[in-house]
C-alpha cells in the first residue's frame, strides 16, 4: 500500500512539474507581444573619409533610438563588416556604405543586406508596407501573420495562398484559448486575446520590399537555395518563427504553427523560444491597448531539447519540404517528451527502491 501511495506521489510530482514548466492560461502569442523586446539588428559603416552634415543625420537616424522618434528600433554601431563585404564596397569606396547584420542570436551571423548610405536605403532598412501591415494586425489582436513569400512562379504562390487559407480558416474553428474546452466559460475574454491568424503576401520583386525579402531568406541556412513559395509565421513583437518551404506549406506545419502559437505559454524567457525577430520600426508598447499581463518575465528555464550535445535525427529537408526551424520545433518536442520519461522513471525506481 505505502508503495502505491509513493507511486501515485511520484506520479501526481511529475504530472505537477510538467503543467508548472510547460503551461499557464495565457497563450504564447499575447505572452511575446506584451513581454518580448525585439532584438536589436547591428548596422555597419563603410567608409573612407568623415561623412558630411546629412550623411551623417542619416547614419544617426538609423544606430540613435532617439527619445524623440521611439519608432526606430535601437540599432548598434558596429566597425567590423566581414571580408567578402568589404570588398564588394571597394569597387563604390567613394560612398558611404551600411550594412545590417542580424541580431546576435540568429542562427546567421552574415549581413542582412548592405548599399550605399541613402535617406531612401535607411528608410526601406527599418520598415516597409508589408512589415507595416503585420506589425498592424499583430497589434490588432491577429495571432499571427503568416508571411507568404512569393517564389514568381503564378500557380505554385497561389496553391500556398490557397493552402494557407484553407487550414488557417480551419485551425481557427478548432483551436481554443489555454486554460479551457468550447464548453468551459472562457478564462480570457475573447474580445482582447482571440484565436485569428492572417496572410500577407510579400513578393520578391517589389522593391519596396527587397530589404525585408533578404531579412527573411537569411533567418535559416539554405533558404536562398530554394525556389519555391515560402511561409513564415510572424507572432509577438515580429517573431518569425521558422519558415515552411514548398512541400512544407501543408496542413500538418501550418496546424502545428498555429498550436504552438496558440498554446499554453511555458513562461519561459524569449531566448528559450525558436525563431528570430524580424527589424520593424513599431512602438509596440504604446500600440499595446492594455496589458494584461502584470507579473514580472521569470528566470530562464532549462530547455534540453535546444541545447542538448547529441541533437535527436530530424526529418530530411529537402524530401519533407520541412525547413530547419521547422524541424527544430519537433525535435523541442520529442525533447520535452524524452525529458518528463526520465523524469518519471527515475521516480519510478525511487519508490520501488522504498519498497
Amino acid at each position: 500500500m505505502r508503495g502505491r501511495r509513493s507511486y501515485l506521489l511520484a506520479l501526481s510530482l511529475v504530472v505537477a512539474l510538467a503543467r508548472t514548466a510547460m503551461a499557464c492560461d495565457v497563450p504564447v502569442f499575447r505572452y511575446a507581444l506584451e513581454r518580448w523586446e525585439p532584438e536589436p539588428y547591428q548596422a555597419v559603416l563603410l567608409n573612407n573619409a568623415p561623412l558630411d552634415a546629412s550623411e551623417e543625420a542619416l547614419w544617426r537616424g538609423i544606430t540613435e533610438h532617439a527619445e524623440a522618434n521611439p519608432r526606430v528600433l535601437p540599432i548598434g554601431r558596429g566597425t567590423k563588416p566581414d571580408p567578402g563585404l568589404e570588398a564588394r564596397w571597394q569597387a563604390d569606396s567613394a560612398t558611404p556604405w551600411i550594412a545590417l547584420y542580424y541580431p546576435p542570436s540568429a542562427p546567421l551571423q552574415t549581413h542582412v543586406w548592405s548599399g550605399p548610405l541613402t535617406a531612401a536605403n535607411c528608410e526601406a532598412l527599418l520598415d516597409s508596407p508589408a512589415r507595416q501591415e503585420i506589425a498592424r494586425q499583430l497589434l490588432d489582436g491577429t495571432s499571427a501573420v503568416f508571411a507568404l513569400l512569393e517564389s514568381g512562379d503564378a500557380a505554385a504562390d497561389q496553391n500556398a495562398a490557397d493552402t494557407l487559407a484553407r487550414e488557417l480558416a480551419a485551425s481557427e474553428t478548432s483551436l481554443v484559448l489555454p486554460g479551457r474546452t468550447k464548453e468551459d466559460v472562457p478564462d480570457i475574454d475573447e474580445s482582447k486575446v482571440r484565436i485569428e491568424f492572417s496572410t500577407v503576401r510579400v513578393s520578391r520583386q517589389d522593391p519596396h520590399e527587397a530589404i525585408f525579402v533578404e531579412m527573411l531568406l537569411g533567418i535559416e541556412p539554405g533558404l536562398r537555395d530554394i525556389d519555391a513559395p515560402m511561409v513564415f509565421p510572424v507572432y509577438g513583437r515580429g517573431r518569425a518563427l521558422y519558415a515552411l518551404a514548398g512541400k512544407g506549406i501543408n496542413a500538418k506545419t501550418i496546424r502545428a504553427a498555429c498550436a504552438l502559437v496558440v498554446g499554453p505559454c511555458s513562461c519561459q524567457v524569449k531566448d528559450e523560444n525558436p525563431g528570430v525577430d524580424v527589424l520593424m520600426a513599431t512602438d509596440w508598447v504604446a500600440g499595446i491597448d492594455e496589458f494584461l499581463l502584470q507579473n514580472p518575465e521569470p528566470a530562464a528555464l532549462p530547455s534540453p531539447a535546444l541545447h542538448q550535445a547529441s541533437a535527436p535525427v530530424l526529418p530530411d529537408a529537402a524530401g519533407e519540404g520541412w525547413s530547419p526551424g521547422a524541424a527544430l520545433l519537433m525535435a523541442m518536442a520529442v525533447g520535452l517528451v524524452a525529458t518528463l520519461a526520465v523524469s518519471l522513471a527515475i521516480s519510478l525506481r525511487k519508490v520501488r527502491a522504498e519498497s
